[in-house]
């Protein structure tokens, strides 16, 4: 089994009942690198969910969300992965709202936030539902650089409040290989 083979296994792993800070994909990137794990957020944006955004959040009469796009790092240098999190603002818990830098309307402030989602919803009791991991061979970002592993989740508080997906930089499992701590392998 490949570094990448474990890694999108982990990431697909069930375990009920467990937050996301403990099993979110930041929690599972920085259990790997053994580091804090960074938020560079490249895009933020309101906009109209799409039909399949509407069905898997339970959300049909949300007349917008909330995206954000970024990369993940392990220090500087080392991209982890290119995240997007589409969000239902009125559904995120206590301040989250206001430590990813969105209003209860959902419109993203002058002062943007760098907090990783994970970090950000840390204590709610929020739940990681996986939906989806696989294997990229031959992708890759914009920039050209290798993503090895897509991978998609829904979050969980009551009902759904966001879906995510990741795309993992092959540079960052060459730089941290496994067998690592608390992985499933």
């Amino acid at each position: 089994m490949t570094d990448a083979d474990a890694l999108a296994a982990w990431l697909l792993a069930r375990r009920a009942g467990r937050p996301v800070e403990e099993c979110g994909a930041t929690a599972i990137f920085a259990a790997i690198c053994g580091r804090a794990v960074t938020a560079e957020i490249q895009s933020r944006r309101v906009r109209q969910p799409t039909a399949r955004e509407q069905r898997l959040m339970q959300a049909f009469r949300a007349p917008a969300v909330y995206e954000r796009r970024g990369i993940l790092h392990a220090g500087p240098g080392m991209p982890v992965a290119e995240t997007t999190a589409v969000l239902l603002p009125s559904r995120l818990p206590g301040n989250a709202g206001d430590l990813l830098g969105i209003t209860g309307a959902g419109a993203a402030p002058p002062a943007a936030s760098e907090v990783p989602l994970g970090r950000a919803l840390r204590g709610f009791g929020v739940r990681r539902e996986p939906l989806e991991a696989r294997l990229t061979p031959g992708a890759s970002d914009a920039a050209g650089e290798e993503q090895v592993i897509y991978s998609a989740a829904r979050l969980w508080l009551g009902g759904p409040i966001a879906l995510v997906t990741e795309r993992v930089y092959r540079r960052f499992l060459t730089a941290f290989p496994g067998p690592w701590p608390g992985s499933p392998r």
